[in-house]
């Protein structure tokens, strides 16, 4: 122990205020959870906390060895190792070391284990505000335990050993000024005494259950350590010294003697150690020698070529760098040779007088000058010499430092320097440099043509004050970890004008190295303001578009199943009401109801996929396809809607009139498109009007069309008719918040007017009415119309003696589906969900085909579908949803489906279906 330690030490156990230390072993593979756990522990603990961070097991092995820890605390879950494999490891090193987990998750069962296995608690990294509350926790436990394990020690050795004469024996161990440690025959700690508590800092709870290597310094090699154990074991005395190591970390010397203890059979029992500390005794010692040798080691240490002069110039004493610039040993140098005679004849009479100047103290003589040194070889050496009395003496010491390559240096400097002057004021970046503060040292002219300002006005300013304070935080990050990390990344930040505006520059810097040293940064920084504005633009495309990508694909999925399922329902429903028979009303009037009701879905169906067509324009999915319309059928189709619209609204009071004027006339057109535009605009006009009337009607010139829809209602302000055709805009809040609606209804009839190559064009006055016209050009066919297959004939099937289950969670689309079944006398079962499904194929063999709704709360209709084949792979399973995208039908052929129907399910084609693979083929059963 050298007296530069035995000083800190002393300061340090000297001062009352220091906190009792605590040891921590970290095991954590992440960085950022081990400065989070650390953060928080040395926040909420009163100690004096002394971490150690290791990711991996054998970094874990070396710290539980070499660091001797207070405590453990470990994840759970490691790369190649985890926190059961650890408390294990510490168990066996010292069972007294509490260990906690501390775990990103951790199941009850796995919780209950680590306690089982010996862990002192957990903590889950969510609630870390609990580890503070179970290290104390341990820390209690702990002492409790080594009390315990003292007293049980103590105990041990008073039933051995009892009677008056072991009690005095006892009496004075206690109270004697050397240290004992008795220990069995493993080398545990069994007792200590008072003294040594005093001089370790270990407490007697502390030390019983440890092994004596708790003190053991590092200082001693395994050899030392080896021959002590060797001696001790055969049942011989050791005596000698050792630096130990206190709690604190303080280290002292001890001389010690060991005595193993052995029963009448000659076997060992115990050990006995008497210490006596004497540290001070060896810091005398060792400041004795430090004293004989401080003058030598730092004359030989200064770096510089040293030597001693005495009044007549003679060299008494001279270091090896004085030889190395001399080319002269000690021997030849020391009593031999005058400083005089290494100074050239220009030097020599100027340095005489400042010598004479010195010791006189006539005038006064400077303490460091530069002089010509002539070397043995002769060669001349540039010598930058301080030189002084030494106090009480006759003597002088001189440093002589070699600067002949620092004149070499500056020479080409200060070429070099034009080079860089010359380049830094002919490129278009701005060259800079900065000391390791951020003070502009250079900045080259080439910022005047970018801020305004001289290069001067920058000099001497701080490099972060320069720019906008809201970069100023990440510019300091980058400024430190290029200049102490030489990670070199660019950086953005704005900097002011002369006019008060703000450019950006991007700068990249490396650092300025002297001898290894970084002095400060050097940079180049371009005006990048056009790039920023440009990437601005492109940013804001690309979230733009994104944005609309993103709703556009929630609103197809969500809108397809969300109306395809209850639309089942309805256009299935009207198709059975078609064939039910008389229930209380004239079978014509039924028949007429169930057309409307089932021709009023399937427009809304219609709708619905124009909506998907129109969002996707862009990608040229939306195909047109045209075919001869009688202009009647779209008048007849729209009336009738109309008419239901109004009931619905409550505005049957309102006058409507379908003006068809060429009864005969048909147009070449897409029938689907036609009747959607027409019908949005008649829902506007309806929704719009209050009072007064609502014409629907067309005009014919050559091969165009142009169809209008007139109303009375409230119209539309001048200054809002240019939004009216945009996407989810409506003309004001007043308008939404009495008539609501998305605004999507004109949108979609300007896109499918688009589509149609067609135009759509508004009159309005706000407060009488609104005008649209739709004009499509060489659309108008004035032949007949050609006839239509009439294939509505539901083909008839007996299905008698077959088992049909329905997998379906809507209960309504599974009645929809029983009277469809109904029809064909076919058995009907009904599972609610795809656990269900598998359920009743498994245990029902009678089961002879499976309707499988694909969207299902649990397992969905894909999954169930192969679980189910891969006990009956012969079973036929149809596929039936309400998404109605290509994807699905892929999705469901790869699942293993016999075949696909999309909600809603019409009766003649599910009919068609059930006669396709149930017609002709026996039951199963």
């Amino acid at each position: 122990m050298n007296s530069l330690d035995a000083k800190v030490n002393k300061n340090r156990s000297a001062d009352p205020s220091k906190k009792e230390s605590l040891k921590l072993i970290i095991l954590e593979d992440n960085k950022y959870d081990y400065e989070l756990i650390r953060k928080k522990i040395s926040s909420s603990i009163e100690y004096d906390c002394v971490f150690e961070w290791v990711t991996g097991e054998k970094d874990f092995k070396n710290a539980l060895v070499n660091f001797r820890p207070d405590m453990v605390l470990s994840d759970y879950n490691l790369p190649q190792y985890n926190g059961l494999e650890a408390l294990k490891l510490t168990i066996a090193y010292n069972d007294l070391v509490p260990f906690i987990i501390v775990t990103g998750t951790m199941a009850e069962e796995v919780a209950a284990e680590s306690i089982k296995e010996g862990a002192w608690d957990y903590v889950v990294k969510e609630r870390l505000h609990r580890l503070p509350k179970a290290m104390e926790n341990a820390l209690k436990l702990k002492k409790e335990r080594l009390r315990s394990r003292k007293a049980e020690t103590e105990l041990n050795l008073i039933k051995d050993k009892a009677g008056v004469q072991l009690k005095l024996l006892y009496k004075a161990i206690e109270n004697a000024p050397s240290s004992f440690i008795i220990t069995d025959a493993n080398g545990t700690i069994q007792y200590v005494n008072p003294r040594f508590e005093e001089v370790t800092g270990y407490s007697a709870e502390e030390a019983v259950g440890e092994n004596p290597r708790i003190l053991k310094s590092g200082l001693h090699n395994d050899s030392f350590y080896k021959n002590f154990w060797a001696t001790i074991s055969s049942g011989k005395e050791y005596k000698g010294e050792i630096i130990n190591r206190k709690k604190n970390g303080e280290l002292f010397w001890e001389m010690f003697s060991v005595s193993p203890i052995q029963n009448d059979a000659g076997e060992i029992e115990h050990f006995v150690a008497v210490n006596r500390d004497i540290t001070e005794n060896k810091k005398v010692e060792q400041e004795l020698i430090e004293s004989e040798n401080w003058y030598r080691a730092i004359f030989e240490n200064t770096g510089t070529a040293t030597c001693i002069l005495d009044n007549d110039k003679y060299i008494v004493l001279a270091n090896s760098k004085f030889e190395e610039l001399s080319g002269f040993s000690q021997k030849e140098l020391e009593g031999k040779r005058k400083w005089t005679d290494f100074v050239t004849q220009e030097d020599l009479r100027q340095m005489e007088e400042y010598h004479y100047n010195r010791r006189s103290k006539i005038k006064p003589a400077p303490r460091q000058y530069e002089f010509h040194f002539i070397h043995r070889n002769g060669d001349i050496k540039n010598i930058l010499l301080t030189v002084d009395v030494i106090p009480g003496t006759d003597k002088s010491v001189a440093s002589l430092l070699d600067i002949t390559d620092r004149y070499k240096m500056e020479e080409e400097l200060k070429a070099s320097q034009q080079k860089y002057q010359n380049l830094a004021e002919n490129i278009n970046e701005v060259l800079y440099e900065t000391d390791t503060d951020g003070i502009i040292t250079y900045i080259s002219p080439t910022i005047e043509s970018i801020t305004g300002y001289p290069d001067n006005f920058y000099f001497g300013k701080s490099f972060f004050d320069t720019m906008h304070e809201k970069d100023r935080k990440i510019i300091r990050l980058g400024f430190s970890n290029a200049l102490h990390h030489n990670q070199v990344e660019p950086n953005d930040f704005r900097i002011k004008t002369k006019n008060g505006n703000w450019v950006w520059m991007r700068s990249t810097a490396k650092p300025i190295l002297v001898d290894d040293k970084s002095i400060g940064l050097r940079g180049l920084a371009a005006d990048i303001t056009t790039r920023k504005e440009t990437e601005k633009e492109l940013i804001r495309a690309k979230e733009k578009a994104e944005e609309s990508d993103h709703l556009k694909s929630a609103f197809l999925a969500t809108m397809s199943h969300e109306l395809r399922t209850p639309l089942n329902a309805i256009i299935g429903f009207s198709e059975m009401i078609v064939d039910s028979g008389d229930y209380g009303m004239e079978r014509g009037e039924m028949l007429e109801m169930s057309r409307i009701i089932n021709k009023s879905g399937k427009q809304l169906l219609s709708i619905i996929e124009d909506i998907f067509e129109m969002s996707m324009l862009q990608t040229k999915v939306s195909k047109v396809v045209k075919e001869k319309i009688k202009i009647s059928e779209i008048f007849g189709s729209l009336t009738q809607y109309v008419r239901i619209e109004m009931e619905k609204l409550e505005k049957t009071h309102l006058v409507f009139n379908a003006v068809d004027s060429l009864p005969h006339a048909t147009v070449y057109t897409d029938k689907t498109k036609i009747n959607q535009l027409l019908t949005n605009l008649l829902k506007n006009a309806i929704k719009f009007t209050d009072n007064g009337h609502i014409i629907l009607r067309y005009s014919i010139k050559a091969k165009e069309i142009k169809f209008y829809v007139e109303d009375t209602g409230i119209g539309i302000p001048s200054d809002k008719i240019d939004i009216v055709f945009k996407k989810f805009r409506q003309v004001d809040d007043s308008h939404t918040r009495k008539y609501g609606g998305v605004g999507l209804g004109l949108a979609i009839c300007s896109e499918i007017a688009n589509t149609l190559n067609g135009k759509l064009e508004v009159e309005s006055q706000e407060g009488k009415g609104t005008t649209f016209c739709f004009t499509l050009k060489d659309a108008v066919d004035v032949e007949g119309i050609p006839s239509i297959k009439d294939d509505s004939k539901i083909p008839e099937i007996n299905l008698s003696g077959y088992t049909i289950l329905v997998v379906e969670d809507v209960e309504s689309n599974f009645l929809l589906l029983k009277n469809y079944l109904a029809l064909t006398h076919a058995s009907v079962r009904w599972a609610r969900n795809g656990e269900e499904s598998i359920e009743i194929c498994r245990n029902n063999p009678d089961i002879d085909l499976v309707l499988m709704d694909i969207r299902m709360p649990g397992i969905d209709g894909f999954e169930t579908t192969r679980r189910i084949k891969a006990f009956r792979p012969e079973l036929k399973i149809i596929a039936q949803t309400a998404f109605a995208m290509k994807e699905d039908k892929k999705l469901t052929m790869e699942a293993n489906c016999d075949d696909y129907m999309s909600k809603p399910i019409r009766l003649n084609d599910f009919i068609k279906m059930l006669v396709k693979h149930l017609d002709g083929q026996p039951p199963k059963h």
